[in-house]
């Protein structure tokens, strides 16, 4: 499967997953299957096996390798579309279904997924802080 070859060398990404704390995941789209059956497809003319090959909600056994290692921080905003927050929080009951420690999402108050990023060099905004958090546990 197209990038996927570290996760096929267990021993190697098990060294490598041992250098990896945390996962910050703003605003995903983590199953590209709806993506496929859009307009957007036009564009990137996705196969359905293309969709799940380049899904990490479909990456059960690589998302369980991560378990050990990391805390995943999901992110979802006020702004959002429908299919963000879905995805967003579909996917967090996949990363606790193998066991990655998933902290609850934490939900930004009048932001979208582009202005949640531009925000990040403040210190005292909420999702800066929180990512503060996850590095100091």
């Amino acid at each position: 499967r197209s990038g996927r070859g570290c996760f096929q060398q267990p021993e190697v990404t098990r060294k490598a997953l041992k250098n990896i704390h945390g996962l910050i995941l703003i605003s995903g789209l983590y199953d590209l299957d709806p993506v496929r059956k859009s307009y957007v497809n036009d564009a990137l003319n996705l196969t359905a096996e293309d969709a799940r090959n380049f899904s990490p909600a479909h990456e059960r056994e690589s998302l369980a390798l991560l378990a050990p290692y990391v805390h995943a921080l999901v992110v979802i905003t006020e702004h959002d579309p429908p299919e963000f927050r879905r995805q967003s929080m579909d996917f967090l009951d996949v990363l606790r279904a193998q066991r990655v420690q998933a902290s609850s999402v934490v939900d930004v108050d009048g932001e979208d997924h582009f202005t949640v990023v531009e925000k990040l060099s403040d210190d005292d905004f909420v999702l800066t802080k929180a990512i503060f958090e996850l590095i100091q546990s």
